[in-house]
């Protein structure tokens, strides 16, 4: 009797299809990329410029969808609570999910991790979003030579990382994390608080309401996606990632991969189509994609550093903020 696919690789091609969707959705409602670290990147500057530097129907879109991916955690946050890990969407997916896993590693882990992803998003432009499942579907050369990069240093990364510092990946118990009393946990509700009530008021008082809706329901897809996938589990995309070959059979997870089969799969498919019969966005008057098909060294060097980052912690952007609402004690180090 044939093998049956293992349930995991199917939440991952499931859950990326949410992320290619949403991704998609948010082009053709607001005219611009999903990229997590360049909308957060665009919020911390709007905020500090006390909204001088931007249009509001910009803002609108990128308050909305990070409003939207940070109440996305919460939400399925407490989703598991009550149903205690078990999640049912009312029969219309496979039924057994548990979005929020161990995420405590050692602080040093989750601050290395934090701040090479950060240094790498910024130099390189982009993450995983950005470059992996909106750029690669743009069919740009750029996002493709920066995937590249950082996935294989991202493999070398954790190989060595899980080879020689493996004491500094053992987890606490999930809910021992998860209602941590230390000041790390305190410190992750206090954050969840602010960032809603900014994110909110901001997209508010940005104007835009129909794009800060629309964008919203985007990032909330999109939070869904990445929960169901497991990708908010750090655990996952490190045993992607690790080619230790001391029980590799055993440990090694390739559900990333299909998550990146789901979210391309639509993403490719429905850029495209969204360009050719759309002159122009629904809640947004221009379209606003990446022009610059520059390879040069700024790129290959941020991927590099972005690649490290995310094979030392497990966590890029998206995964990261939605992984706030766990109120693992480490996450907001990170």
């Amino acid at each position: 009797m044939a093998a049956s696919v293992p349930l995991d690789w199917i939440y991952g091609v499931i859950g990326g299809a949410f992320i290619g969707i949403s991704s998609a959705l948010y082009l053709s409602l607001t005219g611009r990329i999903a990229g997590i670290s360049g909308i957060f990147g665009v919020i911390v500057n709007h905020i500090l410029s006390l909204g001088r530097d931007a249009s509001k129907s910009a803002c609108s879109a990128q308050f909305g969808f990070f409003a939207g991916l940070i109440s996305g955690g919460v939400y399925w946050n407490f989703v598991s609570l009550s149903a205690n890990g078990a999640v049912d969407l009312h029969g219309m997916l496979p039924t057994k999910i548990e979005p929020f896993q161990a995420l405590n590693y050692s602080p040093y882990v989750m601050l290395s991790s934090g701040l090479f992803v950060g240094i790498g998003t910024k130099v390189g432009n982009g993450c995983t979003s950005g470059h992996g499942v909106c750029g690669l579907a743009r069919r740009s050369l750029r996002s493709l030579s920066a995937v590249t990069t950082f996935m294989i240093t991202a493999f070398i990364t954790t190989t060595m990382a899980s080879t020689y510092f493996a004491h500094l990946y053992e987890t606490q118990d999930i809910d021992a994390g998860r209602y941590d009393s230390s000041a790390f946990a305190q410190v992750s509700e206090y954050v969840l608080a602010c960032l809603i009530g900014v994110l909110l008021l901001g997209g508010v008082l940005a104007g835009n309401f129909m794009s800060f809706l629309s964008s919203l329901l985007c990032g909330f897809l999109f939070a869904t996606g990445l929960i169901y996938s497991g990708m908010s589990n750090p655990n996952k995309i490190r045993a992607a990632f690790n080619l230790n070959p001391v029980d590799f059979a055993n440990r090694f997870d390739p559900s990333l991969f299909f998550v990146f089969v789901g979210a391309l799969t639509n993403s490719a498919v429905l850029f495209p189509v969204i360009r050719t019969f759309r002159k122009r966005p629904l809640c947004c008057d221009e379209w606003c994609i990446p022009t610059n098909t520059k390879v040069d060294a700024r790129l290959i060097t941020g991927a590099f550093i972005f690649g490290i980052g995310w094979g030392i912690g497990g966590l890029c952007p998206g995964p990261a903020f939605v992984s706030l609402a766990s109120k693992a004690a480490t996450v907001p180090i990170w």
